[in-house]
Parts: C-alpha cells; structure tokens; sequence
C-alpha cells in the first residue's frame, strides 16, 4: 500500500520542479511567456524519465 501512496507522489514532481524552474527564469529575465512552457516541457520530460527507471528496475 505504502508503494502506492509513493508512485501518487512522484507523479507531478517533474512536473512541478520543471514549472517551478521556467517561472524563475521567466521571472528574472522577463519573459514568464516563453519559459513557462518551456519549464512545463521540461518537466514532462522528467517525469517520463522517472517513469522509464522505475519501469526498468521492475523487469
């Protein structure tokens, strides 16, 4: 059960770090417009790379 609670947690860290990262930089280089999405995208991309090691370790 415990396992669960895990993968429901690691589901929108990339996601979250990548947003957290493209408004800072948006912010402090003025420009929120195009770093926003190119945070979101980065964290895509890390949670799909998460999702691939854990799917790896498993087989």
């Amino acid at each position: 059960m415990e396992e669960k609670n895990k993968s429901k947690f690691d589901a929108g860290y990339g996601l979250a770090v990548g947003l957290m990262l493209g408004v800072t930089i948006g912010v402090c280089l003025d420009n929120i417009a195009l770093w926003m999405p190119l945070g979101l995208l980065v964290g895509i991309t890390i949670d799909f790379g998460l999702k691939g090691k854990k799917d790896n370790k498993k087989q």
